[in-house]
């Protein structure tokens, strides 16, 4: 199959986090390598509505990160948590991915109800970085069109 540059995804960006976390958990040695579980203990998060409009909110404490130390410079990400919405409703965040020298790149998800101003990311692949930042990380989630 020959690509043509107008099938390469365009991405843009949907969601902002600053994302706190607490002292990380050493679970120790698994089969895949060394697991820590980090907390998550808040933050903010902005986003593009469907509207074009920009949206803000918390991240609520209380998730996680299920981080796995593979080998020297490879880490395997796994976070679940959730963003509250301006209009009070709630979205589920799953977020995996790898961390390569440094450089972290992910897939998550969102779980949102229907009326939730961020439903029309839930069907949507969102590709994330995840950066450090004061008390946690910044991630930054693309959306593909």
């Amino acid at each position: 199959m020959t690509r043509t540059p107008s099938s390469a995804p365009v991405l843009r960006s949907a969601v902002r986090l600053h994302v706190l976390v607490d002292d990380a958990l050493e679970v120790g040695a698994i089969t895949m390598g060394v697991r820590r579980v980090i907390p998550i203990a808040g933050g903010t998060w902005t986003a593009v509505g469907p509207d074009g409009a920009e949206l803000s909110g918390e991240v609520v404490p209380g998730g996680a990160d299920w981080n796995t130390e593979i080998e020297e410079g490879l880490a395997h990400v796994e976070a679940r948590y959730s963003l509250r919405c301006p209009d009070g409703s709630l979205v589920e965040i799953s977020n995996r991915g790898w961390i390569r020298d440094g450089v972290a790149r992910t897939v998550a998800t969102l779980e949102a109800p229907s009326s939730s101003p961020l439903a029309h990311l839930t069907r949507r692949t969102l590709l994330g970085t995840i950066e450090g930042a004061e008390g946690g990380v910044a991630i930054e989630l693309f959306a593909s069109d």
